[in-house]
C-alpha cells in the first residue's frame, strides 16, 4: 500500500468518527421574571435533571433535582457526576444563573491571592474592593465563569446533553444616541458575566406574559395605560431583540412561541435536522 492510499484509509477512518457522533445539543439562557414558569418550562422535558442553586423545584410537579447546591465546590462536584457517572439525563439545567454569580464571587473573593500568595480576603471586606480590575467584573470571576462553561461544554458534548440556564430579570434604564430614555428588560447579571454567558449560549430566550398595554379615558383629558391579557393561558418565550427585552438566537426560530416546552422540542430537533 502505498503512502497516499494510506493517507486516504486514515481520513476515511477519521470521517466515520466525525460521522457517527452526535450533533451537539444547543445551549440556552432563559430569564424573565419571577414566577412566569422559567423553570417548570425546562422541567417539561423528558429525561431533565436540575441542579439548583436557589430554593423553589420542589414544588414543580415531575422536576427531578440534585439537593440545592450551596457554593461553586458542590457545583462543580454535581457537574462532575453527570459528566463522569453513567446516567440517562439528556437535559441539565442549571437554576438559577444569578444565584450562581453570587457564588462565583464568593468563590474568587476567598480563594483569590495577590503575586506574593497573599489572600486578597485578609486584606479586602469584599470582592468589588481588589483594586486593578480584579475584582468582581475583573480576571477573578471571569476564570471561574470560563472554567464553568467550559465545563458545561463537555457535558454537552460528550453526554450529548441540552443546556438550560436559568436566569431572572430586572429593569435597565436605556438610551440610543439622540434618542429618548426607555426601560428595558434585561437578565439580573453582572454586565461582564452577561457578556460571557450570551457569548457562549446558542440563544438567549427572554419568557413573558403576553400582554397588552391599552389606553382608558378617565375624562378632562386624561388617559391612563391599562396592562391586559391572560395572565394564566398565554406566556410566551421570545428568542428576537426588541426595544423591550433582550433575546437572540443563532437557530431560526420564531420570534415568539408558547412557553411550552413540548412545542419547543419540536421546532429546535428541526433545526438540529438543519445542522
Amino acid at each position: 500500500m502505498t503512502d497516499k492510499e494510506k493517507c486516504k484509509d486514515q481520513m476515511d477512518f477519521l470521517a466515520q468518527v466525525l460521522e457517527s457522533r452526535p450533533k451537539p445539543k444547543g445551549r440556552f439562557f432563559v430569564y424573565g421574571t419571577k414566577g412566569v414558569g422559567k423553570t417548570t418550562f425546562v422541567c417539561q422535558a423528558k429525561g431533565h435533571i436540575v441542579l439548583p442553586t436557589e430554593d423553589g423545584q420542589d414544588y414543580i410537579d415531575g422536576a427531578t433535582c440534585f439537593p440545592k447546591a450551596n457554593n461553586i465546590k458542590e457545583v462543580d462536584q454535581m457537574l462532575d457526576e453527570i459528566e463522569k457517572g453513567k446516567h440517562d439525563f439528556k437535559v441539565l439545567i442549571i437554576d438559577s444563573l444569578s444565584s450562581l454569580e453570587h457564588m462565583m464571587d464568593e468563590e474568587a473573593f476567598l480563594s483569590a491571592k495577590d503575586e506574593k500568595g497573599n489572600l486578597y480576603c485578609d486584606r479586602y471586606s469584599g470582592l468589588d474592593e481588589i483594586p486593578y480590575g480584579k475584582g468582581s467584573s475583573g480576571d477573578l470571576t471571569i476564570e471561574l465563569w470560563k472554567g464553568f462553561l467550559s465545563k458545561l461544554n463537555r457535558i454537552r458534548l460528550y453526554k450529548n446533553m441540552e443546556i438550560f440556564l436559568i436566569g431572572h430579570a430586572r429593569i435597565k434604564k436605556m438610551k440610543l444616541p439622540g434618542e429618548v430614555e426607555y426601560d428595558s428588560w434585561v437578565a439580573q447579571l453582572k454586565p461582564k458575566t452577561q457578556e460571557i454567558v450570551g457569548n457562549w449560549v446558542d440563544a438567549v430566550l427572554y419568557a413573558k406574559y403576553d400582554e397588552n398595554i391599552n389606553q382608558k379615558s378617565e375624562g378632562f383629558g386624561v388617559e391612563r395605560n391599562i396592562a391586559s391579557g391572560d395572565l394564566d393561558a398565554k406566556r410566551v418565550l421570545c428568542s428576537s431583540k426588541r426595544a423591550a427585552y433582550d433575546a437572540k438566537s443563532r437557530f431560526d426560530l420564531p420570534s415568539q412561541m408558547p412557553l411550552d416546552y413540548n412545542e419547543f422540542n419540536k421546532i429546535i430537533q428541526r433545526e438540529y435536522e438543519k445542522k
